[in-house]
């Protein structure tokens, strides 16, 4: 990779890393729980909320990392949201760039499309999936029809592994989001659509703890 972007990504990861305590410093917000996630928010002024989800998972967190590493398991099954997405280049084993395609959830307001980068890899004994925005000459937007392109400013999954008493895989696995969709949504609204997507945790947990 890019100097530039092995410094994005390792200011992901200690984004990612800082935000995996179940708790509210740092300026965090309890909203509630729901399907087994913890779901919290940290406002930011004139930006759309930093959303975390947080729930704990009975397989291990190479099965977490393979699942949700690139496209090829992202459905409405996994998040009602997205509606396509593709990869746009390889970079190594571990890195990725792709484009997808997400519904906004608000009548008469245009789809959302991201370009982005996807690092994957282990930091001490925990695992993550680092993502962020990028820009390429030969993705200008808007690649899909219509569809205006949004920023992922920092994102990603964060899984430490545990065990249950009697020795069975356990993962604890932090979800983090701070986008901007960009265009014309009032932040008011933006908030208020995306403050279940943490959710993706729990429809996660219930598809890999189907398939163990």
């Amino acid at each position: 990779m890019e100097t530039n972007n092995v410094d994005i990504v390792s200011s992901v990861i200690s984004f990612l890393s800082s935000s995996s305590q179940d708790d509210t410093s740092d300026g965090w917000v309890f909203i509630k729980e729901k399907r087994g996630v913890l779901i919290s928010y940290k406002p930011q002024a004139g930006c759309v909320h930093t959303l975390r989800g947080i729930t704990q998972i009975k397989v291990t967190p190479e099965r977490i990392i393979q699942y949700c590493s690139g496209l090829d398991n992202w459905n409405t099954s996994l998040d009602p949201c997205f509606k396509e997405g593709k990869l746009v280049e390889r970079i190594d084993p571990n890195n990725d760039v792709t484009i997808s395609l997400y519904t906004t959830g608000v009548p008469l307001v245009a789809d959302r499309e991201f370009l982005i980068h996807e690092s994957r890899g282990k930091f001490g004994e925990n695992y993550y999936i680092a993502s962020y925005s990028v820009e390429r000459d030969d993705h200008p937007a808007p690649y899909y029809p219509n569809a205006v392109r949004g920023k992922l400013l920092r994102g990603g999954f964060w899984v430490e592994p545990m065990t249950t008493p009697d020795s069975t895989p356990l993962s604890r696995v932090t979800w983090v989001s701070a986008v901007d969709p960009q265009g014309d949504i009032p932040l008011v609204i933006t908030n208020s659509v995306c403050g279940d997507e943490p959710l993706v945790l729990a429809n996660l947990r219930e598809i890999l703890e189907k398939q163990s």
